[in-house]
């Protein structure tokens, strides 16, 4: 019997599980298609196809709805960034290969992702309870990088961490304003994160000749 109950327990918690993701995935249905503004109880509930009440017994209040829509998109994003960098760090033998290997993984992932993002990023510059939440997760994206610039031999690579993803951050944004050629924003793109690559190293005689040694183009020293 008590096995039965664990069971049905279980099974109910799943349900919920499953009930939660689906408003989560609408909302941010909403939010790339209208923005913040578009993001309400009623419209998440009808969104995922659950009755009107749905939304709110999940996430109480409207602040609660959209600081968990983008804690849910951050954690999005965490997962596809660290599978482009663990296939780029598998696939590569310099720092040449694995930039060229991330920069192809990071365009690669769907805009929708960075327009949610983006949308809460506005909003979070006039919410202060709201830029906390954004600073937490910055802080865990931040983190996913730090193994793969710690194998570059960078001495401090969370600091390297941030210049990483204001650089992919950056490049990622203007692929929303203004798409371009995907190969030239690979090649740019790659370039950009060398360039990330080469400040912070401990060891730059090293890294250039590697770049050398591809003949890619050489990055001058800036000290």
């Amino acid at each position: 019997m008590a096995t039965t109950r664990t069971g049905g327990r279980g099974s109910t918690q799943a349900r919920s599980r499953e009930k939660r993701e689906r408003l989560l995935r609408a909302a941010s249905e909403l939010v790339t298609e209208g923005g913040t503004r578009a993001l309400t109880h009623r419209a998440v509930s009808a969104r995922a196809g659950l009755p009107p009440a749905a939304a709110g017994y999940y996430f109480r209040t409207q602040w609660d709805l959209r600081a968990e829509t983008l804690r849910h998109n951050i954690a999005e994003r965490i997962e596809a960034v660290r599978e482009v960098l663990q296939r780029a760090a598998a696939a590569a033998s310099d720092p040449v290969e694995l930039s060229r290997n991330v920069a192809e993984g990071l365009v690669a992932i769907p805009s929708d992702v960075m327009k949610v993002r983006y949308e809460f990023y506005v909003e979070a510059s006039r919410d202060a309870a709201l830029r906390e939440v954004v600073s937490e997760a910055a802080r865990s994206l931040d983190a996913v990088a730090v193994p793969l610039l710690r194998s570059l031999g960078i001495a401090d690579p969370d600091e390297a961490a941030r210049s990483f993803f204001a650089v992919g951050d950056g490049f990622a944004f203007h692929r929303l304003i203004a798409p371009r050629d995907q190969n030239e924003e690979i090649e740019q793109l790659q370039k950009a994160l060398l360039g990330v690559f080469h400040v912070y190293t401990s060891d730059r005689p090293t890294f250039e000749a590697e770049l050398r040694m591809r003949d890619f183009t050489r990055i001058d020293q800036q000290r």
